[in-house]
């Protein structure tokens, strides 16, 4: 439970500090880590291992992301901040890899959400998503002074912006 929906949970910031630090540091630490980024999952029977997607939901890790941002930003402390980019570093790589392999700006191909199903097509609630990751990215890799990280997501989110742009045809 924590892993998919706590990323979710950003109240838990303003009422409860110390414990949505822990809670954000345990996302990124256990629940999204593998060698290769993916997110870990404890499966509860042997046959949820055929999964024939990509394992973990992706509007899960970009909130995650949106969250690390908003605990650096109520915290402050840049330590904490530094042991934990590496991380969402991979995390994101891994979104970008999987979803957006030609860095476009859009997520394309077919992806679990935690709003019950998958999508395959582009879709405004996951654009948004990437989009406001990026800017959180960027934003943290600027902070702690990775210059390099920050350009390419600003890059990236500017193509995104414009990506998202297209969804939108001011008829509905």
């Amino acid at each position: 439970g924590s892993c998919h929906m706590a990323p979710q949970a950003h109240a838990l910031s303003m009422l409860f500090p110390a414990l949505s630090r822990q809670l954000t540091e345990g996302l990124f630490r256990t629940c999204f880590q593998d060698e290769n980024g993916d997110f870990q999952q404890i499966p509860l029977f042997s046959d949820q291992n055929k999964v024939d997607e990509p394992a973990g939901v992706v509007d899960s890790r970009m909130l995650a992301l949106l969250r690390l941002h908003q605990e650096w930003k109520a915290s402050g402390d840049r330590s904490w901040l530094e042991s934990l980019y590496p991380l969402a570093l991979r995390t994101l790589d891994y979104c970008i890899r999987m979803f957006d392999s030609e860095e476009k700006g859009m997520p394309v191909g077919r992806r679990r959400l935690t709003l019950g199903f998958a999508a395959s097509a582009p879709e405004p609630y996951t654009a948004a998503l990437y989009l406001a990751a990026l800017a959180a990215m960027e934003e943290l890799a600027g902070d702690i002074g990775r210059g390099d990280d920050a350009g390419r997501f600003k890059l990236l989110a500017g193509r995104a912006q414009r990506m998202m742009e297209t969804l939108f045809q001011g008829e509905h």
